[in-house]
């Protein structure tokens, strides 16, 4: 985006802070308006009727959420829970449809960034219905790390507090069998309270290739 454009969007709507467990959105409800995260993460997650969750979804700063509903004008596909403290701004749906209206590059990114996001949807989708358990975890771990991984002299840290519970839904295995993974996974993967390091990213790029069935790239 153009610097215009980026001030712009920095400058839309108001503030907003909010706590580790708050909720930003509601699935089902009314949308009205989009959050630009600047710091912080945010968990997405969508429920059945029966009451069963599954974690779709981690959003970091830059990123906007809320956006399908404000542009389909529906309603919320899901929740948005703050995954520990969060800064954004909060902005109303006519701010946001001026925004693309007025500054063609903000909304070819927005678009781009919802086309984005339907693919990793649609890929995930997928690999629920194909992919065994450890597969779709090493899976997660990898696009968080290539997401939001920060690179320290230890390894790549992801920095979203998840606990085994928040991995368990975000795969659909059990909590059980998410520590039993990771245990297996010591050589490459350190799990810590709330945060996960990735020590050697080629092993486990390597392991990911096994539970998939394909060379190894080592």
């Amino acid at each position: 985006m153009s610097e215009a454009s980026r001030t712009a969007v920095l400058q839309a709507g108001r503030a907003a802070r909010f706590t580790a467990g708050a909720t930003l959105l509601s699935m089902d409800s009314p949308g009205a308006g989009v959050f630009l995260l600047l710091q912080g993460f945010v968990k997405v997650w969508v429920r059945a009727g029966d009451g069963t969750a599954a974690l779709i979804a981690i959003c970091g700063p830059g990123e906007l959420t809320g956006e399908l509903s404000a542009l389909d004008n529906g309603t919320r596909s899901a929740s948005v829970e703050a995954a520990g403290p969060v800064l954004c701004r909060r902005i109303d749906k006519q701010a946001f449809l001026s925004l693309l209206e007025h500054h063609s590059d903000v909304d070819r990114a927005v678009r781009a960034a919802v086309i984005a996001k339907l693919r990793t949807a649609a890929r995930r989708q997928i690999d629920f219905l194909a992919g065994p358990a450890r597969r779709r975890l090493l899976h997660a771990v990898l696009e968080l790390a290539q997401d939001f991984g920060e690179p320290t002299p230890s390894g790549h840290l992801i920095p979203v507090p998840l606990t085994q519970d928040d991995w368990a839904a975000m795969t659909g295995i059990t909590a059980r069998r998410v520590s039993s993974v990771f245990a297996q996974l010591r050589d490459c993967v350190r799990v810590g309270y709330g945060t996960l390091l990735v020590t050697d990213p080629e092993r486990l790029r390597a392991r990911l290739a096994e539970a998939c069935g394909q060379p190894s790239p080592r």
